[in-house]
């Protein structure tokens, strides 16, 4: 049985949520959250009542960092991902940027780690600022359009992201854009529109392709379709792997069991063990840590 909580992408929310969660005993796992600024303070309630947690889309380092038997994901992380951004823009021949971010720990996270990449490979960042605005960018652009760099790269959220951009372009920057999986959404063209193109492009590095980029989605969308009537969206087919995957775990732990009910450590301890459960998305098996062996990017 699927029970549904919305942490609305607040950590207070999630935490309050966590905590309704871990006192149910009846929860033998749960797969979640979106958002790692979400993920960690809740999964630290997962992790006092020995809960599973498995996360299809939280890529801090933090949220397996900390070494917890319980907490595990299927997406790779934001020190090789922000890494990756920067090797694709150095591939790409630029040679300065400016880097903003939104503040958040997922964004300012993915962003530092961009930096530090990129002036390891020799690309001169002129900026790094972190802003919450959502409507009007004019005071942050106009330091970045002085300094004229190749590239700007942006930490967080489509939404903001967009918008950002899309301003910057009906300034007459044409340069790059480079963002995260955090862009990954259709809403970001329908946002910024066809002017995110001009110039140089607009580029973004994902831990989640398109269901369709995986070979063993063909079924998947067609139901997920015929079900909600849309595409699936950034995660979904992640998200359905890890349910599989639990779902898989806790068969496992229950016939052990002698086909009773199984404990939360029986089941945190099946999770991580899992070893090349074929998934839609790949075939997974987890570190010592909870993360991937191999992430794709």
């Amino acid at each position: 049985e699927l029970a549904a909580f919305d942490d609305q992408g607040n950590p207070d929310t999630g935490v309050a949520n966590a905590k309704n969660i871990v006192s149910d005993p009846a929860i033998l796992v749960i797969v979640g959250h979106y958002n790692s600024g979400v993920q960690i303070p809740s999964s630290e309630e997962y992790h006092a009542a020995g809960l599973a947690n498995i996360s299809p889309a939280n890529t801090n380092p933090k949220v397996t960092d900390r070494g917890y038997a319980e907490v595990n994901r299927i997406c790779g992380r934001d020190d090789v991902q922000g890494a990756v951004g920067a090797q694709f823009a150095n591939a790409k021949g630029i040679k300065t940027a400016y880097v903003l971010h939104d503040k958040t720990t997922y964004g300012q996270g993915i962003a530092q780690y961009f930096k530090l990449e990129a002036e390891k490979l020799g690309i001169k960042v002129l900026g790094f600022a972190g802003t919450e605005e959502k409507a009007n960018f004019d005071s942050i652009l106009t330091p970045i359009l002085a300094a004229k760099p190749q590239a700007i790269y942006f930490g967080g959220m489509f939404d903001q992201a967009a918008v950002l951009f899309k301003q910057a372009r009906e300034k007459g920057y044409k340069g790059m854009f480079i963002s995260d999986d955090g862009f990954d959404s259709s809403d970001a063209t329908k946002i910024g529109g066809a002017v995110l193109l001009d110039g140089a492009g607009c580029y973004y590095s994902t831990v989640a392709g398109p269901a369709s980029f995986y070979a063993g989605t063909a079924k998947f969308i067609a139901d997920f379709k015929a079900k909600f009537g849309a595409e699936p969206q950034p995660f979904a087919a992640q998200a359905y792997d890890c349910t599989a995957l639990v779902l898989a775990a806790i068969e496992s732990a229950a016939k052990a069991n002698g086909g009773k009910m199984p404990t939360r450590a029986a089941v945190a301890k099946a999770v991580r063990a899992v070893k090349d459960f074929k998934g839609n998305t790949g075939t997974i098996t987890f570190n010592a840590k909870g993360d991937l062996v191999k992430a794709k990017y």
